[in-house]
């Protein structure tokens, strides 16, 4: 229900303007048509009139003759007058029987010129047919965006960022599960489980307190196990090292020895062709 009212006003709201323009408008010329027609005394008076196979079509309740016609004109007035200062107020149920009554009044003109261009069409009963069918419609369209039943407001609960909580995990070996070294260290995810805590939690929460030494105490631990990784890396390095030099100098002298061997080959066969020539 909620849904199709909140489609209709979002379709109706883009001509709220035009629609609280239009429903003035219509009830200024309503009540300067009843002005008029109380001016004009007893006289025979309608809104609209067509001559049609011979007989006069009136509009029905929009046609004044006589005392009576003056008496009808003036609770006319007075209705539109009361609903258009209903329409103001901020109580519900007051404005939104001015409202209905408004759209009454402008439903009564615009089905009254609508029959009378349909039992008589022309340019003129057409166009006012056209005209306050537009009134009308402006009307009610007032009426649904200021009387619909809004839809209720829920309100949201404040976004809270979830606190970062750590799983444990415990070593081979027992005790606090941060005692397993930096290799078993416990991990703190992003964001917490959405449906309670998990085992290791549970497990982490009904481990007593540590105290200060052994805090103390597990930090030495780290900062061993993170000095013996590093002593352990710069071995690496230095072994590489010491292996890249051994196969340098190992290539060098390779090429010294060939080169050796060379010349001593070119001398020997240059003193030997020197002794045959000789």
């Amino acid at each position: 229900m909620f849904r199709i009212h909140d489609r209709l006003c979002r379709t109706l709201g883009r001509y709220r303007t035009l629609s609280i323009a239009g429903s003035w408008f219509f009830t200024v010329l309503s009540v300067l048509f009843l002005l008029g027609v109380l001016a004009s005394g007893a006289r025979s008076t309608a809104l609209h009139e067509v001559m049609a196979q011979g007989e006069v079509h009136r509009t029905w309740g929009l046609a004044y003759s006589g005392w009576g016609g003056i008496a009808l004109a003036i609770f006319q007035l007075l209705l539109v007058l009361s609903a258009a200062v209903l329409t103001l107020t901020p109580t519900p149920w007051p404005r939104v029987a001015g409202h209905a009554a408004l759209s009454a009044w402008a439903l009564l003109w615009g089905i009254n010129l609508a029959s009378l261009a349909a039992i008589a069409p022309g340019l003129e009963t057409l166009a006012r047919a056209g005209i306050m069918s537009l009134l009308a419609a402006a009307t009610v369209v007032r009426a649904i965006l200021e009387i619909a039943p809004r839809r209720p407001s829920i309100p949201t609960a404040p976004q809270i960022a979830p606190e970062p909580r750590v799983m444990a995990c415990t070593s081979q070996s027992g005790g606090h599960p941060e005692d397993a070294g930096p290799l078993h260290a416990p991990v703190a995810p992003f964001f917490a489980a959405p449906h309670g805590e998990t085992s290791h939690e549970k497990a982490a929460a009904a481990l007593p307190p540590r105290s200060a030494s052994h805090e103390a105490s597990h930090l030495v631990s780290r900062t061993k196990a993170a000095s013996s990784i590093l002593q352990k890396s710069v071995r690496n390095c230095r072994q590489w090292t010491m292996h890249g030099a051994d196969k340098v100098s190992r290539s060098a002298a390779g090429l010294i020895a060939r080169g050796a061997r060379a010349v001593a080959d070119r001398a020997g066969r240059f003193a030997h062709r020197t002794s045959e020539a000789t």
